[in-house]
């Protein structure tokens, strides 16, 4: 099946061609898109495209039916960075809005878009499309966070395989690694391995075709902890690869250093005072109920010296943004120690 032609199928369940719209001409615009509708003589003309999508310039014949909520439906024919597909657009002529779906979860690239009487201005071919598609053929896009920072790439093989890198201070992988790829929908979903991991869980990420837009999700639906990329053609430089590995190795060290810093002197701290209080220092139990939440892939000891507490915070498994062990006591940090290869 094509790209998007899950989504024209979806929008199909329980439609009957019925009367077409009326005549007249609409200018369609929002969230990067832009285009037209046209009705004559019983013909319904689309010209649309997005940032990696488009019909012919020319525009695109579409198809009409209602469902059985009475709503509009049109079905058209653009092309996409995987090639020819098949979009659907619900249409409300009275609101002045028409519904483009572009994604598989629940609300993800869904795009209400403008619609507003009057000649829209004739498409232009859409700059990138090529490149693009040549990409898909042979494979390669990179991965970039935002705008402008390198995090990865992608490597499509034929089949359901391909092999991915991800280059995140908050997502490591050992290198281009193995995934295992399958559709769903406009989206490529590929699953592969990934520190930091905390069972035998696979990292996902979801390549959206429309778009090119890639995310890092955090549950089956859309999630505010999502990790949005954007995919572009071609493979990255091996030397800014491995510049960007070193970045964010010591971005996530940063990060950890100062979360463990702030939880051991605060643990160190209750420590204390339970050893002023009761000329002890405490369990390991009675320390875990307030931080095991945040910290529940840490072990945590606790040491008793003369007049003090020692409080000891390591990873359970060494890996990305798992590497610090830190000891503290109530005069302070004592020691951080980076574990393992870097």
């Amino acid at each position: 099946m094509a790209p998007l032609a899950w989504l024209a199928s979806l929008a199909l369940a329980g439609c009957t061609p019925k009367a077409t719209l009326p005549p007249g001409s609409w200018t369609i615009q929002g969230h990067g898109v832009r285009g037209g509708l046209e009705v004559q003589g019983g013909t319904i003309t689309v010209q649309l495209q997005g940032e990696a999508w488009s019909t012919e310039t020319s525009g695109a014949q579409a198809a009409y039916s209602q469902d059985e909520q009475g709503q509009s439906w049109l079905y058209f024919p653009v092309q996409t960075a995987a090639g020819a597909a098949e979009a659907a657009m619900q249409i409300e002529l009275e609101q002045g809005a028409a519904l483009l779906p572009l994604g598989f979860r629940d609300g993800e690239h869904l795009y209400t878009l403008g619609l507003q009487p009057g000649q829209a201005p004739p498409l232009v071919p859409l700059v990138g499309l090529d490149s693009l598609q040549q990409a898909w053929q042979q494979g390669g896009f990179t991965l970039w966070d935002g705008a402008s920072q390198l995090a990865g790439r992608i490597a499509l093989e034929p089949g359901a395989r391909a092999q991915v890198q991800l280059i995140t201070a908050t997502a490591l992988t050992d290198g281009p690694v193995a995934a295992l790829r399958k559709s769903e929908g406009p989206d490529q979903l590929l699953a592969f391995p990934v520190e930091p991991r905390f069972a035998d869980e696979s990292g996902l990420l979801r390549l959206n075709i429309p778009t090119m837009k890639a995310v890092l999700p955090v549950d089956r639906q859309p999630h505010a902890g999502d990790r949005w990329l954007t995919a572009t053609p071609g493979m990255p430089d091996e030397a800014a690869v491995d510049r960007r590995i070193a970045e964010v190795r010591d971005e996530a060290l940063k990060n950890e250093r100062a979360l463990l810093t702030r939880f051991g002197l605060e643990l160190s701290g209750a420590a204390q005072v339970l050893r002023q209080a009761e000329g002890r220092c405490p369990t390991t139990a009675e320390l875990q109920p307030d931080w095991k939440l945040l910290l529940e892939d840490y072990r945590l000891s606790v040491q008793e010296t003369p007049g003090d507490c020692l409080v000891r915070l390591e990873p359970h498994l060494v890996q990305h943004t798992r590497r610090t062990a830190i000891t503290a006591s109530a005069q302070g940090l004592l020691e951080v120690e980076v574990l393992g290869a870097h």
